[in-house]
């Protein structure tokens, strides 16, 4: 009895002994054939923590584990991890290992494994890791020398599992990002020759796909359950997937493809069966699930296709897909009215070859929207090459409930759209304007339709509008609406409208326009207001804010618009009769013959407004300016409040005929620094109103012996150019004092003027009247000429006196004297002297 004890106990000692030896003895062994495919295989750095092999786990096999495994590229993606997990374990089979038939894996299980895809904007991608040649060994533990000729690794898997994995695909270049995370996959079946059996499980809670901005999939679950048949010799895949859902949408596909030395082998059919409403529309990205989730949904929905033939360069194969809808509606539970779909089929189709030969169409759509029916029919076809529509629509859409079913961000939409209109032909016959071959025909209205958004926070309202489609034309009748205060009328003709609608080819229309009143004010609300004007100190930096600010006219448009506008309300312009053409094109707005009563007198002018994108905006424009009311056009315009600062205090009246050219702010006003101009200027009737204007002269004369502070008519050229207006000298009389001036003044508030003036003795300054009382003969003296230089600041300015002036008048006077009248000047001189 004991004996049989002992040879027991010594049985499972070397039995225990055999399971903690053998993984030693094989270890290297399976770690050096591992090691030597992957530097086959792959061009990459590949790191692990530690290798382990253990019996006790999976026996009869050997269990093999790489812990903490990362896989890297090289060059462009050197600090990319491709994949990562925390650890991948296999059951190698031990009888293959002791026949020396390879490594044989029959079973995998990865823990936590991260694979991150990535295609570059250059369009490189990062998993491309494969190697060509073979070259020197990359992974970072360099293998113990172990023989390796008679070794292979082989895959007899009849079970892999992924646990907690994520996997990501994102491509810069076709700026989309796919994405499975938190998930667990089971793979079954065996990977024994080249014929391969599996079947799939793979439930995920996370699964994202991201276009653009747009999240098409946005953290929906998903379930995937299919069988897959692998031919590798052959490269065929087949697979049938079945029970499969995506946010509890069910999904089947059928079928599969095969990899020829050329191309892609495509043979599938898929299908969404029939399904309710909500549960497509689920679905949805972001806000418009949002939307979705308030309202009451039903209807049913039916989606299926089929993908046949080569995919090889530019010839695609075969697809035929196709989407029904039928009894949809959609309502909000706090609304009456409701969106009804009784019918919707749409489908695209397309034969073997290129895209060109795809067909989209929408054979039925019939809508119903607050009892207001529309119908569509659409068909397009040859899209890359020379596009061919069929569309007709017919109804009514009440945009009011259409926008509370469906929102726009920021706008509020209301009205009844209706229409009748039908487009038909190739996209080469619009541009060939062959309206033989091309059929255009219809009639769209509006009624009470209301606009609103941010750029246009007062709205625009219309009340009617009849448009007629003919062609190319589009021909406005009885179009009447309002903006706030203000009020239009609309009629004309628009030609060109389908190429402009299409991006290619220019919007050409002669409209008229009428109004009792415009309020531009009302449309400059709510404009980023510009720096103030600085005069010429102003900085560049200024401007520059300025020019990042300005605007722009539409492009590709050649509308030509003959207005009638009653009353228009710019700034604090009161502008009446206004009427005149102005043409809008190349993003120029051209006015021509324009004519308008503003201040007290009238306006006309020519010109051009420049606005195509560039940071300077600019206008440039000839004006015939008549009988302006000098004090209010200085309350009114800032250019007469800088440049004629002494209007403030007038009476009177000016006319003006100028060139003048100027950048423009975002306000729409011209950069008062940048201004240039010339012309002539010309005034009647103006009057001081308030002799302290004049004070600054009281050197010179006695202002208040001044009977009247009236200026004669004046007649004189000007210029203004980087901030200075500069005179040049014109005759005058101001106080019945004849006058010559000249000079400049500038945005600073510095003046440079000079005055000529020949004054009458007894309103000359009393130090004056005092030296000319000294002079042999000052009797017959009546009048002085007095020449006086005025400058420094326009508000304490430094007036000099011309003494030359005088001193030569005094010695021509002398040289007139008698010699008695010569004595007696002596005498009072010297009298005063001892005095």
């Amino acid at each position: 009895m004991k004996k049989i004890v002992w040879i027991l106990l010594l049985i499972l000692v070397i039995l225990a002994g055999v399971m903690i030896a053998v993984p030693f003895v094989f270890k290297d062994k399976i770690k050096a054939v591992v090691v030597q495919k992957v530097n086959e295989s792959v061009n990459a750095k590949v790191t692990y923590e530690r290798f382990t092999v253990s019996l006790l786990k999976s026996f009869p096999d050997l269990n093999a584990a790489f812990s903490n495994v990362s896989v890297s590229g090289k060059g462009e993606f050197e600090d990319d991890v491709l994949f990562s997990f925390s650890e991948l374990s296999a059951r190698v089979d031990l009888m293959g290992l002791i026949k020396k038939e390879g490594v044989k894996v029959e079973s995998l299980e990865i823990d936590q494994l991260t694979a991150h895809l990535l295609v570059t904007e250059e369009g490189n991608a990062n998993w491309k890791i494969a190697k060509k040649t073979k070259s020197e060994p990359d992974i970072a533990e360099e293998p113990e020398a172990v023989d390796t000729t008679k070794s292979s690794l082989k895959f007899l898997m009849k079970n892999i599992r992924l646990n907690r994995f994520n996997f990501t695909y994102n491509s810069l270049k076709g700026e989309y990002l796919f994405g499975i995370h938190n998930a667990n996959a089971a793979l079954s079946g065996e990977l024994d020759g080249s014929v391969t059996g599996l079947n799939i499980e793979i439930e995920s809670p996370d699964v994202d796909f991201i276009m653009g901005k747009t999240a098409y999939i946005d953290s929906k679950p998903l379930q995937l359950s299919t069988s897959l048949l692998a031919d590798l010799d052959s490269m065929k895949f087949l697979f049938k997937t079945d029970g499969s859902e995506i946010n509890g949408l069910p999904l089947a596909v059928d079928g599969g493809f095969e990899l020829p030395e050329k191309g892609m082998l495509f043979d599938l059919n898929f299908s969404v069966p029939n399904i309710e409403m909500d549960q497509l529309l689920a679905m949805l990205p972001g806000t418009m699930k949002k939307q979705v989730e308030k309202m009451d949904v039903l209807g049913m929905v039916n989606f299926n296709g089929k993908i046949e033939g080569l995919k090889l360069e530019k010839n695609f194969p075969k697809f035929d897909i196709r989407l029904n809808v039928k009894d949809g509606i959609f309502k909000y539970p706090d609304l009456p009215d409701e969106i009804k779909i009784s019918e919707a089929s749409a489908s695209l189709i397309k034969p073997q070859g290129s895209m060109d030969e795809m067909v989209v169409g929408v054979e039925k759509f019939n809508m119903n929207v607050a009892d207001n029916p529309l119908s569509l029919h659409a068909k397009f076809s040859q899209i890359t090459s020379d596009p061919y529509m069929d569309v007709k629509v017919d109804g009514t859409i009440d945009l009011a409930t259409l926008t509370k079913v469906f929102p726009l961000d920021g706008i509020t939409l209301k009205g009844l759209l209706k229409a009748d209109a039908a487009i038909k032909g190739n996209y080469s016959s619009v541009k060939a304007e062959d309206y033989t071959a091309f059929y255009s025909r219809g009639k769209i209205g509006l009624k009470n339709f209301n606009f609103k958004n941010k750029a246009l926070p007062n709205g625009l309202m219309i009340e009617n509008a009849a448009i007629e489609m003919r062609n190319q034309d589009l021909r406005i009748r009885g179009l009447e609406g309002k903006s706030g205060r203000s009020d239009f009328s609309l009629s004309g003709r628009v030609a060109n409208f389908i190429n402009y609608a299409l991006g290619e080819g220019e919007l050409q229309g002669r409209l008229v326009l009428t109004s009792t009143l415009i309020d531009v004010n009302e449309f400059m609300e709510g404009r980023i207001k510009t720096p103030k004007e600085k005069g010429v100190g102003e900085t560049a930096d200024s401007i520059a804010v300025e020019a990042q600010k300005s605007f722009k006219l539409p492009a590709r448009m050649h509308l030509v618009f003959q207005s009638h506008i009653a009353s228009l309300l710019y700034d604090k312009l009161d502008i009446t009769a206004f009427k005149g053409k102005v043409v809008l094109k190349d993003q120029k707005l051209t006015l021509s013959g324009v004519g308008m009563n503003l201040l007290d007198g009238t306006l006309g002018l020519d010109g051009v407004i420049v606005a195509d994108g560039r940071p300077d905006p600019a206008l440039n424009f000839d004006l015939n300016v008549n009988g302006f009311d000098l004090p209010t056009a200085w309350r009114d315009i800032s250019l007469v409040q800088k440049y004629l600062p002494f209007a403030q205090k007038t009476e009177g009246e000016f006319s003006t005929v100028m060139n003048v050219s100027s950048k423009l702010g975002n306000n729409l006003k011209m950069i008062l620094s940048d201004i240039t101009a010339e012309g002539n200027f010309s005034t009647k009737d103006v009057q001081l109103t308030d002799n302290r204007s004049i004070t600054a002269l009281n050197k010179v004369i006695q202002t208040n012996k001044l009977e009247n502070l009236r200026l004669d008519d004046c007649d004189f050229d000007f210029e203004i150019k980087n901030g200075n207006l500069n005179l040049k000298p014109f005759n005058t009389a101001f106080a019945n004092q004849p006058l010559t001036i000249s000079g400049s003044y500038n945005l600073g508030g510095t003046l440079d003027f000079r005055l000529d003036a020949n004054i009458k003795k007894q309103i000359l300054s009393k130090n004056i009247q005092e030296i000319i009382a000294y002079v042999p003969g000052h009797e017959s003296i009546k009048t002085i000429d007095v020449g006086i230089d005025i400058d420094g600041d326009i508000k304490k300015p430094d007036v000099k006196v011309d003494a030359n002036k005088i001193k030569n008048q005094v010695i021509e006077q002398v040289r007139k004297s008698s010699k008695d009248e010569i004595r007696d000047a002596a005498k009072k001189l010297f009298d005063k002297f001892l005095n």
